[in-house]
């Protein structure tokens, strides 16, 4: 009976192998916007609920566990409680129901994960080896992807990377990375495997390290440099004796001399590429930014960088948690309340082009949304596992010690990435640190003096499962639906845009992954069809769905102002310059307002305060619009002058188009009130 429950449990492991190593890194999507999230999260959701009902079946049916295994299944429990507590604060609980059930179903992989490697002695083998196979996938995936940029390319002999280099994931950030996580578990392979497969494994950590340069990614540059760190305080630490392993004994000279030259040649090449030199003007970019805070809140061209945008992102989310320093904002919130801290600094972001879905800090995403309690849960978590991989068997030698070490420096470099990345909010990279936790715990020699019963697991798990299915197919079907109205948008049919639209909608897909409702496209496209009153009514609910968005805002403004509605229209205007004071739309659209309601002095303001001299050609109307408020100014200012004589004078200069706009071009040159200058003007020409 013991080896038939022994086969049992391996077949088990090699089956959860085969789907999360094989299968899941080919899954991806060219119909949906986010191309493997959703796929990914639909396709483990119909596994978990296969596992779940096979645990029905199963004879073994309780769970053994520590004392120090339950603690951490109680804080992964208040993770989620307090997660669904967050939900109530949301300003689209769909939404955030979603992030939810993603969640649920990432620790249901942990779970399933624990229970198999509980049960089988040769987890830890199986899924190094699994691990092997599913790096040379990804990358195998990447190379086709970088061979055909190749044959495109007829340019310079060093090519900057470009971001179609993603494998099966949605972008080369998160293809390196699941390679960075990876690369603990291929060491592990090299030192516990022999021949063959020691070979499969050199290879498969050769093409994951030379890979990684190609993709340039500085946060798993990052993260790899803290991670080496970290091993080489934890090999002191705990006496491990790299050199005096079997596998150094042996072939040390040759291993050594070969990663020499591969990292020898892969620096050579990144030094020859653009990377390099992107890299030093980061480094240029944030010395800057230290020594002179005050760029933060100036617009200009050079700000189009990351360094800028992240910096931003951080600040506004520190202010975030100030604001809301008890319960946070709200799950899935953060992209909702981040444009109210100010997003300008760039012409894109100036005019709504950008949103921000995420601060590039997991730490301060979760703190934001979720509060002090939900941080600290979180960071709980992540402490328990990393005690749990520093409990070491008194006799234990450096060759049983490493595989631990290496498991633990892989959560490490996952909470590195979280730093400037964010990891947790993906779904493989989420897939692989809750099997490292696994491996991790079951890797324990201690008294599992505890047991759990598998019946009432199992049925949580498929209800986990099942909706999971649910909202990840209503994700599918959305982001599916909202392709084809960006593409409507673009050839203007928007009747179809409208219809495409309608079958996006759902309550777990409000909005679509830039935090553009949907309501919005079918306003849009109302209002360009002529039809005021329908896009109105769109637009007031996509209001509530999100409040903060910038084009929205503008867009709503200008229906209320073309249905005669001027003090609606002047309130979202000016909500809208609350979040981006230079938006060049929107000041021109508020100023023509005021015009039209005999307020010259509010219109001149807010035309005036955008002023550049290449604004005429990026903003349409702006010329003609700036002419006739300016001509309008000039004129009270002319009837306010008691000189008569110095009143003709200004009349016959403003009356010429041309005379009047470089008079004004000279104020502001020469940073003067347009009143003051042109009174000034008047008296000395």
């Amino acid at each position: 009976m013991l080896k038939l429950q022994n086969y049992l449990g391996l077949i088990n492991l090699l089956l959860f192998s085969f789907f999360i190593f094989i299968l899941l890194p080919f899954i991806k999507t060219g119909f949906t916007i986010d191309q493997d999230l959703a796929p990914k999260l639909f396709i483990t959701s119909f596994f978990v609920l296969f596992y779940s009902t096979s645990l029905f079946f199963t004879k073994n049916n309780l769970l053994e566990i520590s004392d120090a295994n339950r603690k951490i299944f109680f804080v992964i429990a208040a993770i989620l409680l307090w997660m669904l507590i967050t939900i109530t604060f949301s300003q689209n609980k769909g939404d955030a129901f979603f992030e939810l059930s993603r969640i649920l179903i990432l620790y249901g992989v942990f779970l399933i994960s624990f229970i198999l490697f509980q049960r089988s002695h040769q987890s830890i083998a199986i899924i190094t080896r699994a691990s092997a196979f599913a790096v040379l996938i990804f990358v195998f995936i990447g190379v086709v992807q970088l061979y055909k940029l190749m044959i495109n390319y007829n340019s310079q002999l060093s090519p900057s990377i470009s971001y179609s280099i993603t494998s099966s994931l949605a972008n080369k950030n998160f293809f390196a990375e699941v390679l960075v996580l990876f690369s603990p578990l291929l060491i592990i392979g090299i030192y516990q495997n022999n021949y063959l497969w020691r070979a499969l494994f050199i290879i498969a950590l050769s093409l994951n390290l030379c890979t990684l340069l190609l993709l340039q990614s500085l946060a798993a540059g990052l993260a790899i440099i803290f991670s080496l760190v970290f091993f080489i305080f934890l090999s002191k630490k705990f006496n491990l004796k790299l050199l005096n392993l079997y596998l150094f004994n042996k072939y040390r000279y040759i291993i050594l001399i070969f990663f020499t030259l591969l990292l020898t040649t892969g620096f050579y090449f990144f030094s020859h590429t653009s990377a390099s030199k992107k890299l030093f003007i980061k480094y240029k970019t944030v010395t800057e930014y230290i020594s002179n805070p005050t760029l933060l809140t100036t617009t200009r061209e050079e700000n189009n960088n990351s360094v800028f945008e992240r910096l931003i992102m951080w600040r506004n989310s520190i202010n975030m948690i100030s604001d809301y320093p008890i319960m946070g904002v709200g799950l899935n919130n953060w992209k909702i309340y981040n444009p109210i801290y100010g997003i300008g600094g760039t012409q894109l972001t100036n005019n709504g082009y950008v949103n921000y879905e995420h601060p590039h800090n997991d730490y301060l995403l979760i703190w934001t949304e979720q509060g002090p309690v939900g941080i600290i849960l979180y960071l709980l978590l992540f402490f328990l596992i990393i005690r749990e991989g520093f409990k070491f068997h008194n006799k234990s030698d450096s060759k049983s010690k490493l595989p631990k070490i290496l498991l633990l420096i892989g959560v490490f470099s996952f909470m590195m990435l979280s730093l400037f990345a964010y990891p947790r909010s993906r779904f493989y990279s989420m897939i692989i640190l809750m099997i490292l936790f696994a491996l991790i715990l079951s890797q324990n020699n201690v008294i599992k003096n505890k047991t759990l019963p598998l019946k009432p697991i199992a049925i949580v798990m498929f209800i986990v499962s099942i909706l999971g299915v649910i909202t990840s197919y209503y994700r599918i079907i959305g982001e599916m639906h909202t392709k084809k109205v960006q593409i409507f948008q673009l050839r203007q049919d928007f009747s179809r845009m409208i219809r495409e639209a309608d079958k996006a909608y759902s309550w777990f897909y409000p909005m679509d992954l830039t935090s553009t409702p949907l309501s919005w496209y079918k306003g849009m496209a109302y209002f360009d069809s002529g039809l005021l009153k329908d896009a109105i009514f769109e637009y007031e609910k996509a209001i509530k769905i999100n409040p903060n968005h910038l084009r929205l805002l503008n867009d709503i403004a200008t229906s209320y102002e073309r249905n005669n509605q001027k003090r609606e229209a002047i309130y979202y205007y000016r909500k809208a310059l609350s979040i981006s004071p230079l938006f060049p739309e929107a000041n021109l659209n508020i100023s023509a307002t005021y015009f039209n309601s005999n307020n010259t002095d509010s219109a001149f303001y807010f035309i005036d305060k955008f002023y550049s001299k290449s604004i005429q050609n990026d903003v349409t109307n702006y010329k003609e619009f700036l002419e006739t408020i300016l001509y309008a100014k000039s004129i009270e200012i002319i009837k306010s002058e008691k000189d008569s004589l110095l009143s003709n004078k200004m009349l016959q200069l403003v009356s010429d188009k041309t005379s009047l706009r470089h008079i004004y071009d000279l104020s502001k040159e020469e940073n003067q009130p347009f009143a003051k200058y042109l009174l000034n003007y008047s008296k000395t020409n």
